[in-house]
């Protein structure tokens, strides 16, 4: 379902070029509620909000989108990367040019 939206709302297939950066915010905020609340990814974490942000890859040029749902202290937390299909941990450094905490579904 979110292939196609992302198709009507921006005329792209994401199978072809990925969720651009610039439409991240807007595309989440079309199928999540937010919240600019949280001062830090452990706070939210703490206090059972997911957070959505992005991890480097191997192209320079591209990031990879995934959920923090936990830590193992303030200062490393525990992703899903929907890639790899698994709970990984990372130190806060990893995560990079996004965060958006993840209230609920609309």
């Amino acid at each position: 379902a979110y292939m196609l939206s992302y198709l009507q709302n921006y005329g792209i297939y994401v199978t072809d070029e990925g969720v651009s950066l610039s439409n991240i915010v807007d595309f989440v905020n079309r199928h999540f509620t937010t919240s600019t609340t949280f001062t830090s990814f452990y706070t939210a974490v703490n206090m059972g909000v997911p957070v959505m942000t992005s991890i480097p890859t191997s192209d320079p040029q591209t990031i990879h989108n995934v959920l923090i749902v936990g830590f193992t202290s303030p200062e490393n937390f525990i992703y899903m990367d929907p890639l790899k299909g698994c709970l990984q941990t990372a130190h806060i450094s990893y995560f990079t040019h996004y965060a958006l905490y993840l209230t609920g579904v609309k």
